[in-house]
């Protein structure tokens, strides 16, 4: 009966595509091709759906937990951060002199 019914579509398959430059035969495919194009959108907006709630329940989960409220370790050591703290400093004072120095040398490119 399975195979029965498959032949069966298959043939129907084969006759609509052969007449498809009939008006009836175009008529079908339109109409099989609309169909499969509203499947397809329905399977996206489905999939789409289904993505979302995936990540919201996620979401949901990680705000239901516990955080984490230990103290983390010192990352910088105060003499790191004294040698940073120099470095830009130094940066700070040659930009202010290349700033000042520059303005008498280059010519304004406006004149």
């Amino acid at each position: 009966m399975k195979i029965k019914f498959l032949n069966d579509i298959t043939a129907r398959i084969r006759d609509t595509y052969t007449t498809r430059h009939s008006p009836e035969g175009a008529r079908t495919l339109a109409i099989l091709y609309w169909r499969t194009l509203l499947l397809a959108a329905f399977i996206v907006l489905v999939a789409t759906i289904g993505y979302a709630e995936w990540h919201l329940y996620g979401i949901l989960k990680n705000l239901a937990s516990v955080p984490d409220t230990t103290i983390p370790a010192a990352s910088l050591d105060r003499a790191e951060l004294d040698e940073t703290v120099s470095a830009f400093k130094a940066r700070q004072s040659e930009y202010e002199s290349l700033r000042q120095g520059a303005s008498g040398r280059l010519p304004d490119p406006s004149r």
